[in-house]
């Protein structure tokens, strides 16, 4: 509970004094920090400890804004903590530039991979297949030929260029799919889903109901998120991938990625050993957030761009 706060905590978090006494701090929590956040802040503070860390929050008419917290137990005489004191300082600039650089590194990067997954579809996997052509015509012109290993050695570079060919599409597709150029997240998923399930075990659904048109930059984020997610959890002890894409308010696009595994696994799973870490900070660069839940029977990730 809210029992004293500075010009600056109202200034900042556009609340009067009377509007924030007697509330609890979370009147400003954005709630895009998980659970395991907050719990690991009680658990240090409970235990008389200080706690740190930079914290993102809504004031009143939901203006954004970031400090880094610094929270200091009083202790009695027991060492038991009778009430706290947070000290914040106001990073929300610093916050901002750091995402404009990130954002700037990130649409270079994006750039970059769209021209070289171009030059491996249009150059090296074009050129395979006038290699393959040309092989083609050997094989023709010498198909009366009794020699045993030169036949052999025909039907190896064939699969061998074919193999070749197979993989540098592979490569471009990942690098930047074509139909994400052309069409969209939706063909892009379903293509990608369709060739990860070709051996046929049937466990990705995928449910799209964007009725908007969506930044490409966040389109582009979204599939990389969604697709390392998909990658993250190709194991055995995965029962089910429920995606589901929205539209949201003001053109934005809202994901839920349902796992459904075993308790175990489940159990197992946290945002530090899943390493969405870069997912999230692209995310946040642009706006959105990204959430890790634990429900009854799966994990749940919430994206919002």
């Amino acid at each position: 509970m809210l029992t004293y706060v500075n010009d600056k905590f109202c200034e900042i978090s556009n609340y009067s004094r009377s509007e924030l006494y007697g509330k609890n701090h979370s009147i400003v929590s954005s709630g895009d920090h998980a659970k395991s956040f907050w719990s690991e802040m009680w658990q240090t503070i409970s235990t008389g400890k200080v706690w740190n860390a930079e914290v993102k929050n809504v004031g009143k008419k939901s203006k954004i804004y970031w400090v880094d917290m610094t929270i200091v137990p009083y202790l009695n005489e027991s060492n038991v903590p009778y009430k706290y004191i947070a000290i914040q300082r106001d990073i929300t600039e610093k916050k901002i530039s750091d995402q404009r650089i990130l954002s700037s590194i990130i649409k270079d990067q994006e750039h970059d991979r769209e021209i070289f997954a171009e030059d491996l579809h249009e150059g090296l996997a074009q050129a395979l297949a006038g290699l393959m052509m040309q092989v083609g015509i050997i094989e023709l012109k010498t198909r009366d030929s009794n020699d045993v290993q030169l036949q052999a050695s025909i039907k190896f570079i064939k699969s061998y260029i074919e193999e070749s060919i197979d993989n540098t599409r592979i490569m471009a597709s990942s690098l930047m799919p074509r139909t994400m150029i052309n069409y969209g997240i939706e063909p892009s998923l379903r293509s990608y889903i369709s060739s990860i399930q070709k051996d046929g075990r049937r466990y990705i659904q995928f449910k799209c109901k964007i009725l908007t048109p969506v930044n490409k930059d966040s389109e582009i984020t979204l599939y990389r998120t969604i697709i390392a997610a998909m990658d993250k959890f190709r194991n055995k002890e995965i029962i089910s991938i429920v995606i589901v894409l929205s539209s949201g308010e003001n053109s934005s696009i809202i994901a839920t990625i349902d796992v459904k595994s075993t308790k175990e696994y489940l159990n197992a799973c946290s945002f530090e050993n899943l390493g969405f870490e870069s997912n999230k900070k692209r995310i946040e660069s642009l706006g959105g957030y990204f959430r890790l839940q634990k429900l009854n029977a799966l994990l749940r990730i919430s994206i919002k761009l």
